[in-house]
Formats: structure tokens, sequence, C-alpha cells
């Protein structure tokens, strides 16, 4: 016969009020464990995997049967209520709360009551950064706002993920410690944790848009966590903040070698915190040895480059040497982070090798292993990394070529030093941008130096301007005509200057809008 759950709800509401309220005393909401079984017998629940098989009135006793990886069957008495499951779990498992939950959401709130449950762990959570500070209990902390806030997200918006982590941050920030000496090592532990825990979310969409969110997301935050760092540095220790320090390593070490994606900001991430923070030469060494010893580890990332960054840390660089000649396309990226780590050494002459050895290999890499949206930023992160280091011409052409179009700021920087003002002009006519961009990059020193070199690119964007064919691009067209003709003039080239007025005019005669604005110009010399 069908059975009304709702009735039998109804039926013994006492018993199960009072039940939910001794599991309301009874459950650690604080334990990870418990939380993760209470939120699973709700997503049971509201699922509609739990149906009640059978009722005896005689005996108050039900059958439920859950649908879960495999079926359970619940056995459930009432007057006093009792609970026991097939699965032979002896303590509550998901099939018996969920089972209690499917009646009890027929007499009252089970979001309520799972708020309220919720809520209790983390007043439970800030009592105890207060009254117990440990490592442990700041790692649980940032594990209860992360699994209230994201950890549910399996489809999350690319697009949210920057406002739901924000309001994250918020929350850590608003239990931040009083104690000054504190703050510093608070802010750098809850931020490193929190990034390992919301990584797996940076997986989740493989689009071209959302990675390229997700990489500029993440620079942002180790840009942040570098300011960090550099109060934490600043500040006084106590040795009351060794066990943090000690369980930050841990946090970092298992985030480099078992986290996924985006390997390069994990190195980099890695390295703030070794570059900074854990600098005594016996923390290294320690590093470097559990390093020597890691058998598991992500596919992604490359344990001999970490390594070398250990060596280079180390002043350990005549062991590099082999490694350098074996150098490979795929492990530019750490070994860009090891020149970094022996700028900040003051290794210069290691770094210098490493820049050398690297730039050679640029070409595959930015063309062949990088994907077109990051080979800017790449670019622009490598031309600062490898400033001070003195480069033969040879190297420097070699460097700018592989940069192509992605890399014409500092290319044109180059020309500009090296006074090639013909080549800066057939750069830009190469790789048309905009007037601002010129600007940027040098456009007033060439027409000071050598405006007639100007007069061809100036030209290309007149002819781009004039083909728009309106006439707001007429007057963008005539605007740069007036600065060309200031180069024509400047170069004593008046009379070439008329002549290609007059060409333009006659080649468009038929454009009127184009001759009103030409006339309104006032261009003839």
């Amino acid at each position: 016969m069908n059975i009304n759950i709702a009735e039998v709800a109804r039926t013994e509401e006492e018993s199960i009020r009072d039940f939910m309220n001794t599991l309301g005393r009874q459950l650690d909401s604080s334990d990870p464990k418990i939380d993760e079984t209470v939120r699973r017998a709700a997503f049971l629940v509201r699922q509609n995997y739990v149906k009640i098989k059978t009722y005896n009135t005689r005996t108050d006793t039900t059958v439920f049967t859950v649908r879960d990886a495999s079926m359970a069957n619940v056995n459930l008495t009432f007057n006093p209520i009792s609970l026991s499951c097939s699965c032979g779990n002896h303590d509550f498992c998901r099939h018996t709360l969920a089972a209690i939950f499917s009646l009890y959401q027929y007499i009252d709130s089970l979001s309520t009551w799972l708020e309220q449950f919720r809520s209790n762990a983390q007043a439970k959570q800030l009592s105890l950064l207060t009254e117990d500070r440990t490592p442990e209990t700041w790692l649980n902390f940032v594990q209860g706002i992360y699994k209230r806030n994201l950890y549910t997200q399996t489809n999350l918006n690319p697009y949210l993920l920057d406002s739901i982590f924000s309001d994250m941050i918020d929350q850590i920030y608003s239990q931040m410690p009083l104690e000054r000496e504190w703050k510093p090592i608070y802010l750098v532990f809850m931020q490193v944790s929190l990034l390992s825990h919301t990584w797996k979310h940076f997986s989740q969409s493989k689009t071209e848009a959302a990675q390229s969110f997700y990489h500029n997301f993440i620079e942002d935050e180790l840009e942040q966590l570098e300011d960090m760092l550099r109060d934490a540095k600043s500040n006084s220790r106590l040795f009351a903040l060794d066990p943090f320090y000690n369980t930050l390593k841990d946090v970092a070490h298992y985030f480099l070698l078992n986290q996924h994606g985006f390997v390069e900001n994990r190195i980099e991430l890695y390295l703030l915190l070794w570059n900074h923070l854990f600098t005594s030469t016996k923390d290294r060494e320690q590093e470097l040895a559990r390093l020597q010893t890691a058998h598991s580890y992500s596919d992604d990332l490359s344990i001999e480059q970490i390594k070398a960054i250990f060596l280079v840390m180390l002043d350990k660089t005549d062991e590099l040497e082999a490694q350098m000649e074996s150098m490979k396309v795929d492990d530019v990226l750490s070994w860009i982070e090891l020149a970094r780590t022996a700028g900040l050494n003051n290794q210069e002459a290691v770094r210098k090798q490493i820049i050398e050895r690297i730039i050679p290999l640029l070409p595959e890499f930015i063309n062949a292993s990088l994907a077109p949206h990051f080979r800017m930023s790449f670019i622009k992160r490598f031309d600062e990394e490898r400033q001070g280091v003195e480069l033969s011409e040879a190297q420097e052409e070699t460097l700018f070529a592989a940069y192509g179009k992605y890399g014409l700021q500092p290319f044109s920087n180059f020309l500009i030093r090296k006074k090639r003002y013909e080549e800066w002009a057939a750069l830009h006519q190469l790789y048309p941008t905009s007037l601002a961009f010129l600007e940027i990059c040098g456009l007033k020193t060439v027409l000071e130096e050598k405006p007639a070199s100007l007069l061809p690119l100036y030209h290309s964007l007149v002819q781009v301007e004039i083909m728009q064919k309106t006439r707001q691009n007429y007057k963008t067209a005539v605007r740069l005509m007036k600065k060309m003709k200031s180069a024509a003039k400047k170069s004593g080239k008046n009379e070439f200057w008329n002549d290609y007025v007059a060409t333009v005019r006659k080649n468009y005669k038929r454009m009127r809008a184009l001759q009103e604005e030409i006339e309104k110009g006032n261009l003839m010399l």
C-alpha cells in the first residue's frame, strides 16, 4: 500500500522534534567530517533519493530506502527514536540523517535547522580563533568559510568568482588579530590557504575567455600577496609565530606539488614565500630535502627545476651547469623564476647565464607553447625580468624577433636607444596600432631626431582613416595629416608636402566631406 510520509511525520511530530534538538546539541558542527555528513544527507533529501518503504503503527517502526552510490535501508524506531543502517556504520551516517531529515521537512523548515547548525559551527570557530590560536584553528576557519561560500559551486560562472572570493576575504579580515605582530602573518596565512582551496575551481571552465579571466584574477591576488609578504618580512617575528610559519611551509609545499593547472602561477606563489618569508639556510635545506624525496606530484610540474631554484638560493650554483646545458622549451617558465630568484639572492652572473640560455628558446616557446591571450603579459613579465642584463646586439635582435607584435613597446625602445629610427617607423607600419600607442613607444623622440622617417608611417595611418568613409574618420585623417605636415616641415620637405596634399585631394575628389575637412585643416605649407 502507499504510505504518506507527511502523515507519518505529523503522527510522530513530538519525537521527531525532540530528536532533531538532540542532534543539534550532540553533533559537533565544527568537525569537518560531521559537517560533510550533514551536507550529504541534506543533498539526498533534496534530490528526493529517500523513500519510505514500510510503517508499522503497532511497533512504531519505519523502514526507509536511500538511493546513494549503493542502495541503503534505514530502520527507524520511534518513542524513543533509534536508527540503524544497512551500510554498517555504527555512528550517524548520511543515510540515517537523511531519513530523519526527510521526516522533519514535513513539520518544520529543514533549511532553517541546517542554517542554525552551521551558524553554531561558525560561532565555535570564531571563539577558537581567539581562545585557541593555533595553525589548526586558522586552517579550519578558512576551510569553513570556503565550504559555506564556494565548495558546492561546481558550475560557477567564472565572472562570479571574483566577488565570491572578495566576500570570503572580507569574512577572514573581520576576524583579524588585534596585535600588530600577528596581523602580517595572519593575512599571508589566510591568503595562501584560501587560494589553495579555490584553485580547483580554475579548471572548471576551459574556454579561452574563462582561462584569461582566471589568469588575470590570479595575477591580481599574487600582487596583493607580494605586498603582504613585504610587510611580514619587515615585521618583528615572535617565537609564538613559529608553528604558523611551519604550517605555512607545509601548505605551500602541498599547493605546489598537488594542485593542478596554471603551473607558472603556482611556482610564483611558492617562490614568493621562499624568497620573502622563509629565508634561512636551514629552512631552505630542509625544503630541498623534501623535494628530493618527493615521489608524487602534479604532472604539469618539473620538480627538477624547483630543486634547481633551491640550489641557487643555497649558493650551490656549480650544480646548475649541467641542467642549463639541457634546458628545454617546456622549462622556460621555471627557468625565468630561477633567474628571478638569482637576482633576489644577488647572483647576477647566474641570472645573466640563465637569461642568455632562455633567449634562443623564446621563438618556439611564445609561438607554440603560449596561448595568444597570454603572450603579451608573458613578454611584459620577461622583459622586466631581463632588465639589467647586458645583452649583445645579436641577442637583442633574437629576443625582439621572438616577441613579434606582442613586444612592440620594448622593441621600439631598443630601436630608439640604438638610433635606428627608420626601422622604428618600419616596425610600426608592419604592425599598425594607434597614435596613442605610437606616442607611448617614443613617437616624439623619432619626430625630433628623424622626422622624415615618419612620413610613410603617417601616410599609412591616414589611408586607414580615409577608407572608413565617415565624417569622424575624415577629421581624424586631417589631424594625422597635420602631424605629418609638422614632420615634413622639420625635415625640409615643403614641396613634397604640398604635392602630397594636392595628390590626396585629387585622388579623393568625389569625397566631399573629406575635401571640406582638408580645406578647414589649412594643410598647405
